[in-house]
């Protein structure tokens, strides 16, 4: 017998205190008047030595509770021959980590990483415990410890090597740093709950190219008893080249799609070629660059003769291919019409219209057309209509009423009236405000569709905007109506109100001069063709995208189909909440409704970094390269192990609470008794009387 909780064994002196209450002659039970008694005072029994003890089965019932309640807390235990040995055992856990990122495709590369892998793999002990895990922008675990734990030891390579068939190199970038972090994680979850802990490492088997993201790592402390060795594979030439994609402005002058063209510091190469993806290698070149190693050069493309050939671009005269092809976003303008309704003139610089036509001009992703009070739309119903006064017209009226997207800025309260009561069908009476010297805006909604884009610090900025005068409501907003931004004397300076499917803006105070000097500020064409985004339903602003990366889809659709390089197709339904990820190279088609988008999807500009990432930029980040394996510093002492055996030994057998019961039992017992005899005396009692 032994005991885990030796010191409450000090418990078992309390198996006195029952002895001494025993010994403690108390008051008799019965109670006498005598009137000769009154002049004395009671006084209580005193202990001496002529004291017995009269119940000797209720003492030893109380005391023997007290000492199974004193030893359940000692916590006994029966000791039995140890069945884990206080010696280590020869095996060790090893965690194999594959690289299988997009630079891996490099000529050569792949084949000689597999080659090791499987040379490695054959002549490891049959005692190790392997793990094997592969990474791109995802951590893929492809075999655990916990899956090869219970196998036998002849079992574990020949799974490991039938896991790797069929592996490739994707098309995705490399987070390295990501996937150290999440082996060692599985390393150390593999440990937990050993007694002796194993010893242990981890094979990285990549190219460890200088594109490779390791920003995981800043935030983990690397443990210094997970060593790394690292199994480089060998590529046939160190030369590469690549091509990215370079974002222009959508409002420069210049269209012509801009790509860069970059050299690794190891090329033997500097003199490239540029063909269209679709032309014939005897087709002479689209142009000819110069590229030293280690820099790159950014250059215009000229238009391409057709859309069908200027899809892609292709970069010839390197030894590494795989990332040679450029597929380029079709630059094409998306058609809208913004409807004025007003008696300005488009050349009076005194009226709203002035401001709002050379505010809203054609750009590469818009191909706007602005269309007056007499002119018919070209096809549909405009996008946006913009009022400034209620038209006579009754076909522009029953425009006005049913439209889902209208912005009022009326010039007078008296042209407020009336076209809120035509776009809400409510009367609504508007008057015109006082302001001393100027009005500001406040209390902006910078979370609202319209102000998200200026919610950054250096663009929150409104105060240098001045409004000379401005309307306000009479009595609360109507029901479905927001203020969007207020008047620093507390009045909506712009409301936004919807109902169902419709959504209406007012200007309180309009953008012409006789207002406010908004037309003439900085924020007026962001404004506006935010204004005109929102109105068209968010289409995405990016046309290009990286494998790995979500396909952009506007934010007001529902479903969406997107067709695939492969010429599959797939369904997207916003109340899925589930993004589509693009996982090849190549053109999508994103068709939402009636608008269809085309993204160029290309390789992670990163995986053309193909130089060698220098080790010591890993070391410094607490990463230790070693071919031998570490037993984890946390590895009990020979005490400490006994200890954990004791612990786990108790844990099984549980005598305490066969302790506990017991005494339960017996105090049971006892309460039974003191009642039984309790019952005794005072029958004899009420006898005597």
């Amino acid at each position: 017998m032994s005991w885990l909780a030796p010191f409450y064994l000090a418990g078992l002196l309390a198996v006195a205190a029952p002895i001494v209450f025993h010994l403690w002659r108390r008051t008799p039970r019965g109670r006498r008047v005598f009137s000769t008694l009154m002049f004395l005072r009671p006084s209580p029994p005193r202990m001496t030595r002529l004291s017995k003890i009269e119940h000797w089965a209720l003492l030893c019932l109380r005391a023997l509770a007290l000492l199974l309640i004193a030893l359940a807390f000692a916590r006994p235990i029966w000791r039995i021959p140890a069945t884990t040995p206080i010696a280590a055992d020869d095996g060790e856990f090893l965690a194999i980590l594959v690289d299988t990122s997009a630079s891996m495709q490099r000529d050569g590369v792949w084949s000689s990483a597999m080659a090791k892998l499987r040379e490695r793999v054959g002549a490891l002990p049959k005692s190790v415990i392997p793990a094997f895990f592969t990474y791109d922008d995802r951590f893929v675990p492809k075999m655990s410890f916990a899956e090869v734990a219970d196998l036998e030891a002849n079992a574990r390579g020949p799974l490991l090597l039938e896991r790797s068939q069929g592996l490739m190199p994707t098309s995705r970038g490399s987070r390295l740093g990501e996937a150290l972090v999440r082996t060692a994680q599985a390393l150390q979850e593999a440990q937990a709950g050993r007694a002796l802990p194993r010893p242990q490492r981890i094979w990285l088997i990549s190219d460890l190219q200088m594109g490779s993201d390791l920003s995981a790592l800043r935030a983990f402390d690397w443990p210094a008893d997970i060593p790394v060795e690292w199994i480089a594979p060998t590529a046939k030439s160190p030369s590469n080249a690549g091509l990215q994609l370079v974002a222009s402005s959508l409002d420069a002058s210049d269209s012509r799609m801009r790509i860069r063209v970059t050299n690794d510091l190891a090329s033997s190469m500097q003199q490239f070629t540029l063909h269209w993806g679709d032309s014939s290698t005897d087709d002479p070149p689209l142009l000819t660059v110069l590229v030293p190693p280690g820099q790159g050069r950014v250059m215009a493309l000229p238009n391409p003769p057709s859309p069908e050939l200027g899809r892609s671009v292709i970069l010839r005269g390197d030894d590494q291919p795989f990332d040679n092809l450029l597929w380029l976003p079709r630059r094409t303008p998306r058609p809208c019409q913004v409807l004025f309704v007003g008696d300005d003139a488009a050349d009076d610089p005194s009226g709203q219209r002035f401001y709002l036509e050379r505010a809203l001009t054609t750009n590469p992703q818009y191909r706007v057309t602005m269309l007056g009070p007499q002119s018919a739309p070209a096809a549909g119903p405009p996008d946006l209509v913009v009022a400034t006064k209620l038209p006579q017209e009754p076909g522009l009226r029953e425009l006005l009423g049913r439209h889902p997207r209208v912005v009022l800025s009326p010039p007078n309260a008296e042209a407020a009236t009336a076209l809120w009561e035509s776009v809400a069908g409510e009367q609504r009476t508007f008057e015109e405000a006082r302001v001393r010297d100027y009005a500001l805006w406040t209390e902006i909604d910078f979370e609202s569709a319209w102000f998200a884009p200026f919610a950054e610090a250096q663009f929150a900025d409104f105060s240098g905007i001045h409004f000379w005068k401005h309307r306000k409501w009479s009595g609360d907003l109507p029901d479905g109506a927001r203020a969007l931004v207020q008047f620093d004397d507390g009045d909506p300076a712009i409301v936004e109100w919807h109902r169902d499917a419709r959504r209406s803006w007012v200007f309180l105070s309009g953008w012409q001069p006789a207002d406010s000097q908004l037309a003439r500020s900085t924020k007026f064409v962001p404004l506006l063709w935010r204004i005109l985004e929102h109105a068209m339903g968010d289409r995405p602003a990016v046309s290009s995208a990286s494998v790995g990366e979500a396909l952009p889809i506007p934010m007001d659709a529902a479903t969406a189909v997107i067709k695939k390089p492969d010429a599959s197709s797939q369904s997207w339904i916003a109340e899925a909440k589930e993004s589509v990820i693009a996982e090849e190279p190549g053109l999508y088609e994103v068709q939402a409704g009636a608008d269809v988008l085309t993204l160029a999807v290309n390789l992670p500009p990163e995986e053309s970094r193909t130089d060698p990432l220098s080790p010591e930029q890993l070391e410094a980040y607490g990463v230790k390269w070693s071919s031998k394996a570490r037993v984890p510093s946390a590895a009990p002492a020979a005490e400490q192990l006994r200890q954990q055996q004791l612990i786990e030994l108790e844990h099984q057998q549980q005598l305490w609470r066969w302790a506990i019961v017991a005494a339960i039992g017996l105090l049971v017992l006892e309460s039974v008794l003191a009642g039984w005899r309790q019952s005794t005396v005072l029958s004899a009692s009420s006898v005597e009387t």
